[in-house]
């Protein structure tokens, strides 16, 4: 009985509570946050989200905007694989220096970024240390070097000698037709350097030929012309008039300049890089010791003093004390070849 009248209570509760909802009796919560929400402070908040919307929005924008425009500008400069653009190729041009008083070739080189060899070969010094004030020099706008033309040369075999491509040379040289070389047409190959024998002939460590006349005897085993034994020969014999000049090979100084038993008067001259030359069989030595001489200086005169058959000069060249071919080292012979 008394379970039955609880539940008639609650029931009767539960009505009350519904019907109170449904008149409104909870309706001025709603109200106030309604109110809350339409109330001018809620404005303001409203509108200052809404404008900090739009700002992130432009934004985000302008960043993508700014990240398209270098898309397009790192898709327009062509990949070198060197973290950077590729620099246009340069239209071969020439632009005149006159040379002031105190100025050497390196220090100009240098100045102008360019190599030694570029200098060399586009004025075709044949010194490089032979340059005086009020010279005019032609200074290139890149790096390279001229090549002359010889008979039966392929495009292909010059641009294997200095490294490049053929479509290089074709392309500085404005070459439409690769068969068609002439003879003795000076072609700038970009980038190449002298070959080492021209490089060091015109630095004034090449050799030149230190007499005129003709090869009585090479540089290796021969029959003693006195003897007829089997002997090595340390030079080579040029024959020529007594009283022919003779000049210095290279640049050097003069450590022997007299008798010296079979080679009769000689004459010894100390270069750099452990080269040295002798001159012997001489009629007179016009240079003495200690004395310092220039490529192409006069220094003697063929005679056949010593241990001589005939009139001739007998020229070695020596690295370190030991004799070497002289013949591949002498330009006018090695460019023979």
């Amino acid at each position: 009985m008394h379970f039955k009248k609880r539940i008639f209570i609650y029931l009767i509760l539960l009505a009350g509570i519904f019907s109170l909802q449904v008149t409104g009796f909870f309706a001025p919560v709603r109200t106030q946050r309604s109110l809350f929400r339409h109330s001018p402070k809620a404005t303001v908040l409203e509108d200052e989200a809404a404008a900090s919307d739009d700002l992130f929005l432009a934004a985000v924008k302008s960043e993508t905007c700014q990240a398209e425009v270098k898309a397009e500008e790192v898709e327009s400069e062509p990949f070198t694989g060197k973290g950077g653009p590729q620099e246009p190729e340069l239209e071969l041009s020439f632009s005149p220096y006159e040379v002031q008083p105190g100025d050497n070739l390196w220090e100009i080189a240098k100045r102008e970024n360019l190599d030694l060899d570029t200098l060399i070969s586009a004025n075709k010094l044949k010194r490089a240390n032979l340059i005086n004030a009020g010279d005019i020099l032609h200074i290139p706008n890149q790096k390279g070097i001229f090549h002359k033309v010889r008979k039966g040369e392929t495009l292909s075999e010059i641009a294997k000698i200095y490294k490049v491509t053929i479509e290089e040379v074709l392309e500085i040289n404005e070459i439409e037709d690769p068969q068609a070389l002439t003879i003795n047409a000076q072609l700038f190959i970009p980038g190449a350097k002298l070959l080492p024998e021209e490089r060091e002939y015109i630095l004034g460590w090449g050799f030149i030929r230190p007499c005129r006349g003709w090869i009585s005897s090479r540089y290796g085993w021969r029959r003693d012309p006195f003897t007829g034994q089997r002997r090595f020969h340390h030079g080579i014999d040029l024959a020529a008039p007594r009283g022919t000049p003779v000049y210095a090979a290279r640049d050097g100084r003069v450590t022997r300049s007299g008798w010296t038993g079979g080679y009769g008067r000689i004459i010894i001259i100390k270069h750099s890089r452990g080269y040295s030359t002798r001159y012997g069989h001489n009629s007179v030595n016009l240079v003495k010791n200690g004395q310092y001489v220039r490529q192409g200086q006069l220094i003697a005169r063929v005679g056949n003093s010593g241990r001589s058959t005939g009139s001739h000069l007998h020229f070695e060249v020596r690295r370190w004390g030991r004799p070497l071919n002289p013949l591949p080292l002498i330009r006018s012979y090695a460019r023979r070849k």
